[in-house]
């Protein structure tokens, strides 16, 4: 994931870089969710149970992504993962990045542990009170293959909360219509739709015409294709010196700060600051000793600067760092080793940033059929 890992220092402006949009989630005008503002919030708020074919296709970036479109539109929503299948140690975060996300207040036990596909009536009865007549609800499920008994577990959760499913599939080449279909059938006239995340950029006419028009040839809407986004593989600067075991020279206080890309200053040839410039949420990795490079880095939007050999950086480059606010990161290893060790940095990436919860949303107002999905929340009638 990282752009620029090679096998030796390479001119730094023959790199490709993968290019990252601002996430600012601006009000959907016209949308659904401006026409149901616009109606008064008549009817019944919205019960909505997110789940997926397997884990990590990102129904914890759905869950949240649609919380914050719909609460920048003026909704009340509460968010939740009330529910841990036995061995799966990531429900606890999810949930707790869920109800700090909506302010929601879950009870103390929650996710409950379930070991088995039946969902007991006390279990039941405590989700349900959690939603509330003055909010929206959206209920992050465990996906359908987390254990033999998910499947039945999430169709009682839904029919429990009298919910409407929303069913996220991750893309691959091999993802067919049938298995979909497959899945979508246990839900029944509960199903509200499919979404489709996480599709290549250079794929998405297949997957329209191979998955999404299959899908609703059977009358299975398919409210969304997503395409795969950069910013959603972001890391924070900690953990890129928690990587690379590197100490921090300055900027501590910015060590939340997202960055989704990796540009490596090797011997620049070409305009510095131009090749640094294509990217404004990146991460900078230099020799110690090439404080021009520095320099052309500091001279554009850089998250942190990655000093590699274990030297200091000269007084010049510190005094700029700290004018531009810019975290310096100094490593032992040298430049190639460290791009070696980045190879599984994104890998640690998770959802769980507010920042991320934007870009989500600003994801399913760009590509998301606004139309089907209303009526999938209950927005529209």
């Amino acid at each position: 994931m990282v752009e620029h890992l090679l096998a030796k220092e390479r001119v730094a402006g023959s790199n490709p870089v993968f290019r990252s949009r601002t996430s600012n989630v601006a009000p959907l005008r016209g949308g659904f969710l401006c026409r149901a503002v616009d109606s008064a919030l008549e009817g019944q708020m919205a019960v909505l149970c997110v789940t997926s074919l397997t884990q990590g296709e990102g129904k914890t970036a759905l869950s949240s992504g649609l919380a914050r479109l719909l609460i920048g539109q003026g909704r009340a929503v509460h968010a939740f993962n009330p529910l841990r299948v036995s061995g799966n140690d990531d429900a606890g975060r999810d949930s707790a990045f869920l109800a700090s996300l909506t302010g929601a207040t879950p009870p103390a036990d929650w996710p409950l542990t379930v070991s088995d596909g039946n969902l007991s009536p006390d279990t039941a009865q405590a989700i349900s009170n959690a939603s509330t007549p003055d909010h929206d609800t959206i209920i992050e499920a465990p996906a359908l293959d987390e254990g033999t008994d998910a499947a039945p577990l999430v169709q009682s959760l839904a029919s429990a909360l009298d919910a409407r499913v929303l069913l996220v599939a991750r893309y691959s080449p091999d993802l067919t219509a049938e298995r979909i279909m497959e899945a979508a059938a246990g839900f029944g006239d509960r199903l509200a739709g499919v979404v489709i995340n996480r599709v290549f950029k250079y794929r998405t006419q297949d997957a329209q015409a191979g998955l999404a028009e299959a899908l609703r040839s059977q009358d299975i809407p398919v409210l969304a294709l997503l395409p795969e986004d950069r910013r959603l593989q972001a890391v924070t600067v900690d953990r890129i010196a928690e990587h690379l075991n590197g100490e921090y020279f300055l900027g501590q206080d910015k060590k939340d700060q997202l960055f989704d890309n990796v540009l490596i200053g090797g011997i620049v040839l070409d305009n510095g600051v131009e090749y640094f410039g294509i990217s404004h949420t990146k991460a900078v990795l230099v020799r110690a000793d090439r404080p021009d490079i520095q320099m052309a880095a500091l001279q554009t939007p850089t998250r942190c600067l990655v000093l590699t050999g274990g030297h200091r950086p000269i007084q010049y480059i510190e005094h700029e760092a700290r004018e531009e606010e810019v975290p310096v990161i100094l490593v032992q290893q040298g430049t190639l080793e460290a791009s070696r060790q980045l190879d599984t940095l994104f890998e640690e990436a998770t959802i769980h940033y507010p920042d991320k919860a934007d870009a989500f949303a600003d994801l399913l107002q760009s590509h998301a059929d606004s139309e089907a999905l209303g009526q999938a929340v209950g927005l529209q009638q």
